[in-house]
């Protein structure tokens, strides 16, 4: 999890969705893949994609528009996967990966206190090239979300951040 001036080494892998940047510690992240065909599967909650084959080991890919309240997208070629490592192996798609970065204590802010609503996924707001990033912490903006597996739809939670034009 990133914390005010520090990460694992202070790296974060830096992923747009739309016109939004995000942030994910390294050590949470396990790989990025470019887009791949993933098996739906009948009746899955709203937020389940599908499965992905991973060498004979299936990884269930989320929907990560869902639970930030981005519009749906379509996923292209261009797309990637980024494979988390936690609080379980899954993935989700992102328009564009634009590296590691390191975010300095004076261009981070903890979202203590900042964000009460969303201490529950968000570990902080950073800037990279003067634009606005926000910070995750996976197994929090996740783990909840995989726990919905088995809820109906009209039970799921709303979700944690709405898109700006």
């Amino acid at each position: 999890m990133i914390q005010r001036g520090e990460t694992s080494e202070g790296k974060a892998l830096l992923f747009s969705m739309g016109e939004q940047y995000f942030a994910l510690a390294v050590e949470e992240v396990d790989r990025v893949l470019r887009a791949v065909q993933i098996t739906t599967l009948p009746d899955a909650p709203p937020h389940l994609l599908g499965l992905m084959d991973m060498g004979g080991r299936q990884v269930p890919i989320v929907d990560l528009d869902r639970r930030l309240g981005l519009a749906p997208r379509s996923i292209g070629i261009d797309d990637r996967i980024i494979l988390t490592n936690r609080p379980k192996q899954m993935g989700f798609f992102v328009d564009g990966v634009h590296g590691v970065c390191h975010f300095e204590a004076d261009h981070f802010t903890s979202a203590e206190g900042l964000f009460p609503q969303l201490e529950h996924c968000l570990t902080g707001v950073g800037t990279w090239q003067g634009k606005t990033v926000l910070i995750f912490d996976c197994q929090r903006l996740v783990g909840d979300f995989m726990d919905l597996s088995m809820t109906a739809p009209e039970d799921n939670k709303e979700s944690v951040v709405g898109a700006s034009a």
